[in-house]
C-alpha cells in the first residue's frame, strides 16, 4: 500500500507541476475545485500518520508552494488588506481559535482544515492576482463543462442508468444516504445542486456574447442542467435555482421593473409553497426512505432549531466549540419544558448553516460569518454596477451574487458549511472577484504576459487580456 501511495504521489506531483506550468494559479485553483469534487476523498485517499491525503489536497500544496515562491521573489502584487479581507481573516481566525481551545478533537480539527483553512488558502492566493477577463471566461467555461457532467450524471443516477455513472462509488449502496437521488460525486444532492446551479449560470454568462445559433445551443444545453437540478429531488436546490434566475433577471432590467419582478416572484412562490406544502414535504426521494420518513424529516427542523436555541442561550458569545455540536447537543435532548420531542434530533447534525455556527462559535463567529458574506455581496454588487468593469468582470459579479444566494437559500435547510467543497466554491468566487475587480476594462494582454505569476499558455485561463 505504501509503494502504491508513493507512485501515486510522484505521478500527482508531476502532473500537478505540468498543470501549474500551463494554467497558472487560477487554473490550478479551478482544478482543485473540480478534482476535489469529482475525485475527492471517496474516490481516493491514503492515511499518512493519521492525515487523509487526497488528490486535491496534494494539488493545493503544490499551488501554495508556487504561490510562496512567486511571492518571495517579488513576482506577485503586494495588495493591501481591505475590509473584505479583514472580515474573512477574522471569521476564519475565530473559528480556528474555537476549534483549538474548546475541547479540541481530531474530528473538529479535520473539519476546520477541510472546510475553513483550505478554502481560505484558495481565497488568499486569488485575492493577490490581477485576473483578466480572458481568465474569467476560462473559469466560466470550466465550471459550465463540469456542471454539465454533474447534471447529466444526476439524471443517470435518478433514472438508474448505472453504466453511465462515473465514478462508480456514486451508485454504491455502501453509503445509503441520498441513494436514488442526484447526489453526484459529493454523495450529497445539496452540494451537487450547488455546483450544477453554478455551472448553469456560468453557461448563461455566455448568452450576451452568443449569436442566434449559439443561443439556441446554450438553451438546449441549459435544459440538461435544469433536468439535473430536478433530479437532485431537493426542495432547497429547486428554490435556490429559481432565486438564481430571479437575480439574473433583475440584474439585466431597469430598476423600476426589477422591484416589481422581485415582488411578483415572491408572492407567486409563497402561494405555490403554501398550496403544495403537503406534497413538497412528503414525497419519496431516497431509495431506502419512505414517504412517511420524508414527512418526518420536514417535522424535524423545528426540533433542531429548538435544540440550537437552547445551546445558544447557555453560551451566547463563543458557543460550545467548533466541531463540538455532536458532543454537546446530547445534553439538551432530555429537556421536558417543551412539547417538542427533542430526542428525535439525536442522530442528526444541525440543518441550518447559521444556527450551526451560532451553537458552535456563538454570536461572534456567526456574526463574522454574516459580515463576511455581506462583504462578498458588496464586492460582487460593485463589480456588477461599475461602468469601468469589463463584461467578464460584471458577469463574474453576477455569478458570485447568485452562488452566494444559492448557498444561503440551501443553507436555511442544510448546514452548507460542512457539505463537501461548498465552502471551497464560495471562497474561490470571493477571491476571484477580489482579484478581477482590480483589472480595468482596458487591461492589455502584454501586461499579463510580463507577469510570470499570472502567465498561462492556455488562452482560456490566461490571467490577462482584453475584455
Amino acid at each position: 500500500m505504501i509503494a502504491v501511495f508513493i507512485v501515486a504521489l510522484v505521478v500527482a506531483v508531476v502532473w500537478g507541476l505540468l498543470l501549474l506550468r500551463w494554467t497558472g494559479l487560477v487554473g490550478g485553483c479551478v482544478a482543485v475545485l473540480i478534482i476535489g469534487s469529482a475525485l475527492g476523498h471517496p474516490f481516493f485517499h491514503a492515511d499518512v500518520m493519521g492525515l487523509p491525503i487526497t488528490l486535491d489536497r496534494l494539488l493545493l500544496v503544490l499551488l501554495l508552494g508556487m504561490f510562496v515562491v512567486l511571492w518571495r521573489t517579488g513576482r506577485l502584487e503586494h495588495r493591501r488588506l481591505n475590509r473584505q479581507d479583514v472580515v474573512t481573516l477574522a471569521f476564519v481566525g475565530v473559528v480556528t481559535l474555537s476549534a483549538l481551545t474548546k475541547n479540541a478533537t481530531a474530528h473538529g480539527l479535520a473539519t476546520l482544515f477541510v472546510f475553513c483553512i483550505m478554502p481560505l488558502s484558495v481565497y488568499w492566493m486569488l485575492r493577490g492576482i490581477s485576473i483578466s477577463s480572458r481568465t474569467v471566461w476560462g473559469v466560466f467555461a470550466a465550471m459550465a463543462v463540469f456542471g454539465f457532467y454533474l447534471a447529466a450524471t444526476a439524471v443517470f443516477e435518478q433514472q438508474q442508468i448505472t453504466w453511465l455513472v462515473y465514478p462508480k462509488y456514486i451508485m454504491s449502496s455502501k453509503v445509503e444516504a441520498f441513494l436514488g437521488r442526484g447526489r453526484g460525486p459529493f454523495l450529497n444532492p445539496v452540494g451537487n445542486g450547488l455546483y450544477i446551479t453554478t455551472g448553469l449560470f456560468a453557461l448563461l454568462a455566455f448568452w450576451p456574447r452568443a449569436n442566434r445559433y449559439g443561443r439556441v445551443l446554450l438553451a438546449l444545453v441549459a435544459l440538461v442542467f435544469l433536468a439535473g437540478i430536478a433530479c437532485t429531488m431537493t426542495r432547497a436546490v429547486w428554490g435556490a435555482a429559481v432565486l438564481g434566475f430571479v437575480i439574473l433577471a433583475i440584474s439585466s432590467m431597469p430598476r423600476r421593473w426589477s422591484v416589481a419582478l422581485a415582488l411578483a416572484v415572491t408572492m407567486i412562490t409563497g402561494g405555490v409553497v403554501a398550496m403544495k406544502w403537503s406534497d413538497l414535504s412528503s414525497f419519496k426521494r431516497d431509495k431506502y426512505v419512505t414517504v412517511s420518513d420524508m414527512a418526518e424529516s420536514a417535522r424535524l427542523r423545528p426540533i433542531l432549531a429548538m435544540v440550537a436555541w437552547n445551546m445558544f442561550l447557555d453560551r451566547p458569545l463563543l458557543g460550545c466549540g467548533y466541531g463540538q455540536y455532536g458532543n454537546e447537543s446530547i445534553y439538551y435532548l432530555e429537556d421536558r419544558s417543551t412539547a417538542l420531542p427533542l430526542e428525535k434530533a439525536r442522530p442528526y447534525n444541525q440543518h441550518n448553516v447559521v444556527l450551526s455556527l451560532l451553537t458552535e462559535t456563538g454570536l461572534l463567529g456567526a456574526g463574522l460569518f454574516l459580515l463576511m458574506l455581506g462583504a462578498w455581496y458588496l464586492t460582487a454588487w460593485r463589480m456588477c454596477t461599475d461602468p469601468n468593469q469589463g463584461s467578464a468582470a460584471r458577469q463574474l459579479g453576477i455569478l458570485t451574487l447568485i452562488v452566494l444566494s444559492v448557498y444561503l437559500t440551501a443553507g436555511m435547510l442544510h448546514d452548507m458549511s460542512v457539505v463537501a467543497m461548498a465552502n471551497m466554491l464560495l471562497f474561490f468566487l470571493a477571491g476571484a472577484s477580489r482579484g478581477a475587480c482590480h483589472v480595468p476594462a482596458t487591461f492589455e494582454p502584454a501586461q499579463a504576459r510580463r507577469n510570470p505569476a499570472t502567465h498561462s499558455a492556455l488562452p482560456l485561463l490566461q490571467t490577462g487580456g482584453m475584455p
